[in-house]
C-alpha cells in the first residue's frame, strides 16, 4: 500500500506487477524480515506475503545446520 500511496502522489503510473514483484524481491535480498515486507506491500496477513514470496527466501537449512554444528563443535 505504501508503494502505490507513495506512487499516486507522485503522479506516477499505476505499479505493474513486475515493479511490485522487483520491489519485494529488493527488500527480501536486502534482508527485510518477512513482517516488514508484508506492512511494506500492505498485505492483510503475513500468509499472504509467503503464499506470493515465500520462493524468494533464501534456503536457510544450510545456515541453520552450520550454526547446530558450530554449537557442537563449542560443547565439545
Amino acid at each position: 500500500m505504501l508503494l502505490k500511496r507513495g506512487t499516486q502522489r507522485a503522479g506516477l503510473p499505476k505499479i505493474l506487477v513486475a515493479h511490485r514483484h522487483s520491489h519485494a524481491f529488493l527488500l527480501i535480498n536486502a534482508g527485510v524480515s518477512l513482517y516488514v515486507v508484508s506492512r511494506h506491500l500492505g498485505h492483510c496477513d503475513i500468509q499472504t506475503t509467503v503464499n506470493t514470496y515465500g520462493h524468494l527466501y533464501p534456503n536457510t537449512e544450510n545456515e541453520i545446520a552450520g550454526i547446530l554444528n558450530e554449537r557442537y563443535k563449542e560443547s565439545n
